[in-house]
């Protein structure tokens, strides 16, 4: 299967346009609606994106097409994909999920000697086709065709928040935006996707050496999401429903299920941060918050016990989360008949437990709105724009016995080795965590004393095995296995023994060699311990930074490139053709690294995707990538009026091992020159000095608002021989024929030889080069009068 053509009516910036993918032929769907496909007059061998390397064995994919899609920014070059990776699979399959009803969109596919025209709400006229081994069928919307035959590959490793688009079966989406979207745990999931083909038998060359290490570093940061102001100021309404949204949407306070096997509860951190921050602002206002709290209760107990007409609406978190909201006592023993009252008229009263809510909005906004700092310290809070951080080496619990434990531990970590300093780190931090996030919870209250305090001041036990104990008290493992972070701890101790691990002097970190079974190693380590230790919070708590040791972005962009689409083979199945969609690929890439773009993929993708039919349709905003394309295989693309156009490839050389400053210089690619705006506006400014009328020149520089030297400077920097030359030539007859600064005259006259030794020719050159350059605006020098 090969994509040959797609008519797009209308999406994003598209209007009425026709896009061709063949290098063979040339497809057009015309006003009349008629379809005429011809043969291009340079036809490009079936074999020619064949590398020699790649005939080495039989098993290898083969790269049947490749086109090129060039263009300005905002061209509509991504937009192409976007249409194709959204469509195309419901065009042909005649699902049409992703279609409105006055949608319009026409394709044409290859398959051997059958064109296959798929069209939706198209009637098409007449069909002429120049190839007599050519037949075609037309496949309309009305017609479903089951073609599992086929993969559509995405990739992109641009991330601008851009949705996701529904994918079926036949797509696998490779994009840095689904993959961020669609998985938790998307920076380990990608190391894995490396480690893969590192292990792999498949070798693929790369211009730089795989990675030896695997660097781990320990973090004692806590980060919270953004709190962001809105475009419009809050209204007190607006703050308020700003923090009890928050509870109520994220569900993390699940009180109600007290008969739940959960071992323990969670909060969100965010707004836990927040409200700790206003509690502070009203300390003073304690004893008066009681008392209105006490009323609230009243309030909301006889409205919901006296409620005839079933209007009265609860949620049973709402109580809780007023609590910690307003920091007040917790009374477990209160909670719970006050609770039972409320559940026993519910049960009574209506059929459904979780529609009900609350209606006391009006009263918490008038309770909270009484006390004016909390107003104060909300507009406070909201207005950070960063992530708030907390560094939890330096997180002091508010239990007093608790300070005494962290002082002790703190203290252990200065008289032990490296690696018992990071171990002591990761186990304290991890415990403030989930103090942080739990400290309410019966469970943690209930257990704190007992298994932390006991062990570490009863038995001197350490900072590390009390810590550990606690948790395995707090998971109720059954098999004696111990706590999620004592085996992450158990593991890294054997690997550190084997010498796979290395641990860092400062103890705030480790490195973990790659090659061989070490790979597994780091399976085990990272993918299996470590997550798991991280699920005891309802955000991941990222003790560990991993990345890969002495890797530039660059190195980690190629290295991401090769190693998704080897992940991808494990969704390809028996599907014997493969489209594959790559958005602006060269992404991060050294010009360098860019020339070998294409050459690279000719390279690997047939290795990975083997015994595959492989077409590949790519985007990019660089010309160095199209050297290695013939002009057949390139879709070009401008904005006009800010639409997209497609021009015609016979309008433009030949690209085809043209050389890069070549392509540099073509209008298509730089309409405004090859020269910096910044150094064109400066070589503009010395051209227009230069060009003032005499008096004023001489006046300029008597009163020194010409500075002769710094023109000179300016000029003796600039790269481009022939304008430099140019300029200096100007400078120096101006300052001769206005006898300005004799000095200045006699170091000038070196330069001056060197340019009157220049033939006619290359004063010709400079002309021709330098009109270029300046689009072709004249000098109107009047130096040469």
């Amino acid at each position: 299967m090969e994509l040959l053509y797609v008519w797009i009516n209308k999406y994003h910036n598209i209007k009425k346009q026709g896009f061709n993918f063949s290098n063979k032929y040339v497809c057009e769907f015309d006003k009349e609606n008629n379809i005429n496909v011809d043969i291009k007059f340079k036809e490009i061998p079936e074999d020619f994106f064949k590398l020699n390397s790649n005939t080495l064995s039989e098993k290898n994919g083969q790269i049947m097409n490749i086109t090129g899609i060039v263009g300005e920014n905002g061209a509509g070059k991504s937009s192409v994909l976007d249409y194709i990776m959204e469509k195309l699979n419901d065009l042909i399959s005649g699902e049409f999920r992703n279609f409105e009803k006055d949608e319009q969109l026409l394709a044409i596919v290859r398959r051997k000697n059958t064109l296959y025209i798929y069209s939706y709400s198209i009637i098409i006229n007449q069909i002429t086709i120049t190839d007599p081994i050519l037949s075609y069928e037309i496949i309309n919307n009305d017609i479903k065709s089951n073609n599992n035959n086929y993969k559509i590959i995405y990739y992109s490793n641009v991330f601008d928040a851009k949705k996701s688009y529904y994918t079926d079966s036949n797509t696998v989406d490779l994009s840095t935006n689904f993959l961020l979207n669609n998985n938790e745990y998307y920076r380990l999931s990608e190391i894995q996707r490396q480690l893969n083909l590192i292990a792999s038998s498949i070798k693929i060359e790369l211009p730089f050496k795989y990675p030896d290490f695997l660097n781990c570093s320990f973090s004692s940061s806590y980060y919270l999401n953004e709190i962001l102001r809105p475009e419009n100021p809050y209204t007190f309404e607006d703050i308020v429903y700003h923090v009890f949204s928050n509870y109520s949407e994220v569900g993390t306070w699940e009180r109600e299920s007290r008969y739940s096997t959960a071992p323990f509860d969670m909060y969100n951190l965010e707004t836990g941060t927040v409200i700790d921050c206003v509690y502070k602002e009203y300390v003073s206002e304690e004893n008066n918050l009681r008392r209105k709290y006490k009323d609230l209760i009243k309030i909301v107990s006889r409205r919901i016990l006296t409620s005839a007409e079933r209007q009265s609406k609860i949620n049973f978190r709402d109580m809780n989360e007023y609590i910690i909201a307003t920091n007040l006592p917790y009374n477990p023993k209160e909670e719970f008949e006050f609770i039972e009252k409320i559940r026993e008229v519910i049960e009574r009263e209506f059929d459904t437990v979780i529609t009900i809510r609350i209606c006391y909005w009006d009263k918490i906004v008038e309770l909270i709105e009484s006390i004016p700092k909390i107003r104060q310290a909300y507009f406070k809070y909201t207005n950070v724009k960063e992530k708030i951080k907390i560094n939890m080496l330096e997180y002091i619990p508010a239990d007093l016995e608790l300070q005494k434990f962290r002082v002790h531990a703190l203290t252990e970590l200065n008289n032990v080795d490296s690696f018992n300093q990071l171990k002591i780190r990761i186990c304290l931090c991890y415990f403030l965590i989930f103090y942080r996030t739990n400290h309410t919870g019966e469970f943690f209250r209930g257990n704190w004393k007992e298994e932390l305090m006991g062990d570490f001041f009863e038995d001197k036990i350490g900072t590390v095995s009390s810590i550990l104990n606690f948790f395995k008290t707090c998971e109720k493992r059954n098999d004696n296995s111990g706590s999620r972070l004592g085996e992450f701890i158990i593991n890294l101790n054997k690997l550190v023994a084997q010498k796979v691990v290395i641990i860092d002097e400062n103890g705030k970190g480790f490195k973990i060699k790659i090659h061989g079974e070490n790979i597994e190693n780091y399976r085990k380590l990272i993918l299996g311990e470590y997550n798991k230790s991280q699920e005891v919070f309802p955000y991941n708590y990222d003790y560990l930074d991993i990345d890969w040791y002495d890797m530039s972005s660059g190195e980690k962009a190629m290295f991401s490139l090769i190693s998704r689409f080897y992940d991808a083979r494990k969704f390809i199945d028996d599907a014997k053709h493969l489209l594959i969609l790559i958005d602006e690929g060269e992404t991060y890439f050294h010009p360098e690294w860019q020339r070998i773009y294409i050459f690279l993929l000719l390279d690997a993708l047939p290795k990975i995707f083997s015994m595959k039919k492989i077409q590949i349709i790519f985007t990019s905003n660089t010309p160095l990538v199209i050297s290695d394309l013939p002009r057949e295989n390139i879709v070009f693309l401008e904005s006009i009026e800010g639409n997209c156009s497609v021009r015609k490839s016979d309008k433009f050389r030949e690209t085809f091992g043209a050389n890069i400053h070549t392509l540099l210089s073509d209008s298509f690619f730089m309409k405004h020159g090859t020269i910096g705006n910044f150094a064109k506006e400066k070589i503009q400014y010395i051209i227009d000095l230069l060009n003032e009328d005499d008096a004023s020149f001489k006046e300029d520089v008597s009163t020194n608002k010409i500075n002769l030297k710094k023109i000179k400077k300016e000029i003796s920097i600039i790269g481009e021989e022939l304008i430099r030359n140019k300029l200096l030539d100007m400078y120096i007859r101006k300052v001769n024929k206005l006898d300005i600064e004799e000095e200045e005259r006699g170091n000038n006259k070196k330069e001056s030889i060197l340019l009157q030794e220049m033939t006619i020719e290359d004063l010709q050159k400079f002309k021709k080069e330098i009109e270029s350059v300046l689009r072709k605006r004249e000098f109107n020098d009047k130096g040469n009068n």
